[in-house]
């Protein structure tokens, strides 16, 4: 093995290099931050403004001044986000195993220097390029640079470049090149650039953008080419066109999606899980079924070794001594190899015709002192007398392997391992994690079923999953007892519960099979051998203890690595997305109830009953302010993740409607039958419209006593907010509002009672308290 650089000769180069030492902010961290685009609608409300400015009264442009100020909340609230996350993005960057002075130590991706020599183990990140020193049975996953989805064989000689992982084998390489002069800058970013689609919550807000748009530009251009046709003035026109069309668009519905998910992710932060993709928070939400591997996740990812069970004619000793030697002598060595060195410590000795564990052989081999030993699964070796107590030991829930020597040579990977007489059997304990069967409750409670996938035998892994308790679905499987069929495989998918002994391309087609049956899958892993079930599940997550190339996959990192997170986190999820479907129905009702006005009065030679800054007082008090408070706020009662538009528009439109019938009543009454004038008409249209809005947003909100009482009280103080605007004579002249008179408050009262009889007459989640399944 090559000596490497010194660490005097490493420094000299890094200090030349003049790159900082400080790791860069991961793109999986910049993509909780949503740039707030120059979308159609900004473009529109601009636009409107613009106008305004210029051609009418610049009052009536003061929601550009609100949209300024949402936007510039929503981008302190991401970069505040940004900085949680990158503290705890920082504890998962890439390392690597780097030899200087002739020994081996971990070091960040921004200390390593052209001349380095790098080791590289099953799951490690090639955090620079270079050409191979050495290889063995060497796999890399070139994907993210090539686009090609099978791993590569790397010898030496050949080139590694930065972005690639290992898939299977061992190897080293000394580093070419790094930082802007090869392709480290770019692993975060292009790691997950195959990620999943859009979560159902973001397509369904997209479709729901699509037809406000499609409802806005029709609307808009009728009512300009009516306001045309009548001919009035030009100050007017705008007036009325701006007054329509602004209450049309939801101006703060994306970034308060935006400002959810990054508060969300900031308090999953705080239980040690990063978010990696920005619907990784709504996806938890939408999760029915959770596969998980054991070691790791069930169980605590060390081992210890409980027994030694000797062939006959072999003492515990000479077994015990052998596996330490083994154990010793191999380089990456997993935990089980960890357990074996810890209880019979050896030094390491010379080796030669190493064979490395794969997943697909189940085997690793090494020759020591001349003599070939191989260690695996009990499957590979004929045990005989040994057999019965293996599978004794399986089924009290203990990991088995065989020990064992062969006098010949040892196969290529597509040739069987034969000739191997077993020396015994090594026994190894695991332990559940502390809080694993409370974890497991909450995910029974709710509604998710869990599916697990070891490479452990299925008797053991069945012992464990049932002292954890998870509920059986169906016998225990083994990966050779899944059909070859895809079809086939899909019809039993429903029966899969626990499935041993599965190969990293099994537990990928039962993820593949169980969303083919339409479930949401999340799939829960730590080593290289998951990662192919990682890349297939919906939503990833991976242990912060596991591979480089697992966590970079992955669309969460338990950087804690602990299971018990998982709870919390489904809880956030869906209180995101019950958040942001209420929420969503405010805006939307908005949005209907000015589709209603314009049509009702916009496109008629009425005077318009509600002036833009009207509007966007109403806006504020009603959608804005309750919106951005009630979308962090915490929240109960029924989600779902299917019919979201259908959900939004058997509320929205109704209460949009119900709204317009009720202003638009007062409103003409006290224009032409009391004849109270168009300000007196006015105020009093706004004040049935503020009042009816804070009404909706209690419907909403008011899913127990409790809440409703926090829900009422920050509408009363909303509505005082609004008695101060009409009382103090500054803001009065500024709105253009009256005090009302008598008549004005029967009529007030009247267009609320029309409504709220309305809506109560239409469905009972309008009286609030009534249905507990908003």
């Amino acid at each position: 093995m090559s000596s490497g650089l010194t660490e005097a000769e490493a420094s000299r180069r890094i200090a030349a290099r003049g790159e900082p030492g400080e790791s860069r902010t991961s793109r999986s961290t910049a993509t909780i931050v949503r740039a707030n685009a120059i979308t159609p609608f900004n473009a529109i409300l601009l636009a409107l403004g613009l106008l305004t400015l210029v051609f009418g009264d610049w009052r009536d442009a003061l929601f550009l001044a609100i949209i300024l100020t949402n936007t510039g909340i929503g981008v302190w609230q991401e970069l505040h986000a940004r900085r949680k996350l990158d503290e705890l993005a920082a504890l998962v960057q890439p390392h690597a195993l780097v030899v200087r002075d002739g020994a081996s130590r971990s070091l960040h991706v921004t200390e390593i220097v052209v001349g380095d020599h790098v080791l590289l183990a099953p799951g490690d990140q090639v955090v620079a390029d270079g050409a191979l020193v050495s290889s063995t049975d060497l796999l890399v996953d070139e994907s993210i640079l090539t686009g090609e989805a099978k791993a590569v064989a790397r010898r030496v000689g050949d080139e590694v470049r930065s972005g690639s992982f290992v898939v299977e084998g061992t190897g080293s390489f000394d580093v070419a090149a790094v930082g802007a002069d090869s392709y480290a800058e770019r692993i975060a970013g292009t790691a997950r650039e195959f990620r999943h689609p859009r979560s159902p919550l973001e397509r369904a807000i997209d479709r729901l953008l699509y037809v406000l748009l499609g409802v806005t530009v029709p609307l808009g251009a009728m009512l300009i080419v009516a306001l045309w046709k009548q001919d009035v003035a030009v100050n007017h026109a705008v007036e009325t066109a701006v007054a329509g069309m602004v209450t049309l668009i939801p101006e703060g519905l994306v970034l308060l999606v935006s400002i959810t998910y990054a508060a969300a992710a900031v308090r999953m932060a705080r239980a040690g899980a990063l978010s990696q993709q920005l619907n990784a928070i709504e996806s938890l939400a939408s999760v029915d079924t959770l596969c998980i591997d054991k070691t790791g996740t069930l169980t605590e990812p060390s081992l210890r070794l409980v027994a030694l069970v000797p062939a006959t004619g072999v003492t515990q000793d000479e077994l015990g001594v052998a596996l330490g030697r083994f154990a010793a002598s191999s380089e990456g060595r997993n935990a089980t190899l960890e357990a074996m060195a810890a209880a019979w410590p050896a030094d390491p000795e010379p080796t030669d015709d190493v064979v490395p564990f794969l997943s697909r052989r189940r085997w690793s081999g090494m020759r020591l002192g001349g003599v070939r030993y191989v260690l695996g699964a009990p499957e590979v070796f004929t045990l005989g007398e040994l057999d019965a107590l293996a599978r004794d030991h399986q089924r009290a829930g203990r990991r088995v392997v065989g020990f064992g020597v062969t006098h010949k040579a040892f196969p290529d990977d597509a040739g069987t391992l034969g000739g191997v007489r077993p020396l015994g059997l090594a026994v190894l304990a695991e332990e559940l994690r502390p809080a694993t069967r409370e974890t497991i409750a909450f995910l029974n409670e709710q509604g998710v079923e869990i599916v697990v996938l070891s490479g452990d035998s299925a008797s053991t892994v069945a012992s464990i999953a049932g002292d954890a308790g998870i509920p059986e679905r169906g016998p225990p499987l083994a990966g050779d007892d899944l059909p070859d069929d895809d079809l086939e495989l899909d019809r039993m998918a429903a029966e899969i519960g626990i499935v041993g002994r599965i190969s990293p391309e099994g537990k990928r087609r039962v993820v593949e099979s169980l969303r083919r049956r339409g479930r949401y899958v999340a799939m829960v892993g730590d080593g290289v051998n998951d990662v192919p079930a990682l890349k297939a599940s919906r939503l990833s997550i991976a242990q912060g203890s596991g591979t480089q190339m697992a966590k970079a996959v992955s669309d969460v990192v338990l950087v804690t690595g602990d299971f018990a997170a998982v709870p919390a986190m489904v809880a956030e999820g869906r209180r995101v997305l019950r958040n942001i479907q209420r929420v969503t129905k405010l805006f939307v009702t908005k949005s209907v109830f000015a589709a209603f006005l314009i049509v009702a009065i916009g496109i008629t030679p009425a005077e318009y009953p509600l002036l833009p800054r009207h509007l966007t007082i109403v806006g504020t008090l009603t959608v804005g302010i309750p919106a951005f408070f009630l979308a962090l706020a915490p929240s109960d009662g029924h989600w779902r993740t299917d019919g979201f538009l259908r959900e939004v528009g058997r509320f929205s439109v109704p209460a949009g409607v119900a709204a317009g019938l009720g202003v638009t009543t007062t409103y003409l009454i006290a224009l032409n039958v009391f004849d109270l004038g168009l300000l007196q008409s006015r105020t009093a249209a706004t004040t049935a419209l503020i009042i009816i809005g804070l009404y909706l947003v209690l419907v909403l909100e008011a899913t127990s006593t409790r809440r409703a009482r926090l829900v009422g009280t920050m509408c009363g103080l909303l509505f005082v907010a609004y008695l101060f605007v009409l009382i103090l004579p500054g803001l009065r002249r500024f709105f253009e509002l009256a005090i009302p008179n008598p008549a004005s408050i029967v009529l007030i009262a009247v267009g609320c009672g029309i409504t709220i009889g309305f809506l109560w007459l239409t469905d009972d989640r309008f009286i609030p308290l009534r249905s507990r399944s908003r």
